[in-house]
């Protein structure tokens, strides 16, 4: 081979290199600049509909707080039954759904064979995450309120939103284990702990923060839903409360600051009334995120 040739050879070579970093180049610029570009839209849409509820509701909440205008709605007696309706209706949800779908999580996960089964399970799992919330509703209004009797109450609300979150919260948790990387429990195993005392010890802690990334998910999906909530809960702003103990009882019915905004949007076009619900709804999303992210700096401290 000639000098010539090799010369030629190399050059060639360094050319289609030179190609190659300047396509790589230009592709990671190209995807940098769609990734900035789709979170600015995100922002701005965010930014947009929180613009027009606060627009829209803060000036008729504000002026209802310094007595300048009386919204029935709005009273200060009927926002507080329905914000402890919504809480109240958010926590019996958890405590239903939390230990039914973690232990389901984490036999599918941890216990539970590579077989078809558990290929049908998941499955399963994913098709229920994607039925429409209306779905449920209507399923709740047949089981829960007219079939076992419960009706209209806290309790069918809460039923129905938990079959509604389990796949949801299944799903999270179950991909929160799997980022669990396998020497963990292969160390522990080696030092002679249990697959108990592995899962408790190491696993669950180091997941923690995934399955409270689920936990808020599905704390936020509960203060948005008003489809299911219709059919099982109802739309009558009331304290619930049995009359006859005094007491706060899942028995009782009541309604949500959702289901109430799409009421007063829907049946009597007062968009500054829903909107103004919507305000105290997103402080209620706010200070419950903010909660949520206190839990886990706590888990990440214990873990140090």
């Amino acid at each position: 081979m000639s000098i010539f040739k090799i010369v030629s050879y190399y050059t060639l070579l360094n050319t289609k290199r030179g190609d190659d970093q300047m396509k790589r180049k230009l592709l990671d610029t190209l995807f940098f600049i769609a990734t900035v570009t789709a979170m600015l839209l995100i922002v701005i849409f965010l930014i947009n509909i929180l613009g027009f509820i606060i627009r829209n509701g803060f000036p008729l909440l504000y002026q209802q707080l310094t007595g300048l205008t009386k919204t029935e709605i709005l009273a200060p007696e009927r926002l507080k039954q329905m914000i402890i309706s919504t809480l109240f209706l958010t926590t019996i949800t958890l405590v239903l759904v939390l230990p039914f779908a973690i232990s389901a999580a984490i036999y599918l996960h941890e216990y539970a064979k590579e077989n078809c089964l558990a290929k049908i399970t998941r499955f399963c799992v994913q098709t229920l995450a994607s039925v429409p919330s209306i779905v449920y509703g209507l399923f709740g209004m047949l089981v829960l309120v007219r079939i076992a009797g419960f009706g209209m109450s806290i309790f069918a609300g809460a039923g129905t939103l938990a079959m509604m979150l389990t796949p949801i919260i299944m799903m999270q948790t179950e991909n929160s284990l799997q980022q669990v990387p396998t020497s963990y429990r292969e160390g522990s195993t080696s030092l002679g702990a249990t697959r108990f005392e592995t899962l408790k010890t190491i696993i669950l802690p180091t997941a923690a923060p995934g399955i409270i990334v689920a936990v808020i998910l599905a704390v936020g999906r509960i203060l948005s839903e008003s489809a299911a909530l219709i059919f099982t809960l109802g739309t009558f702003v009331k304290m619930p409360i049995n009359n006859q103990t005094g007491l706060l009882s899942i028995f009782e019915t009541g309604t949500t600051l959702t289901i109430r905004a799409l009421i007063e949007f829907k049946e009597y076009g007062n968009i500054a009334a829903a909107a103004a619900i919507g305000v105290i709804t997103i402080g209620v999303v706010i200070g419950l995120n903010f909660l949520s992210k206190t839990v886990i700096l706590v888990f990440r401290l214990l873990e140090n």
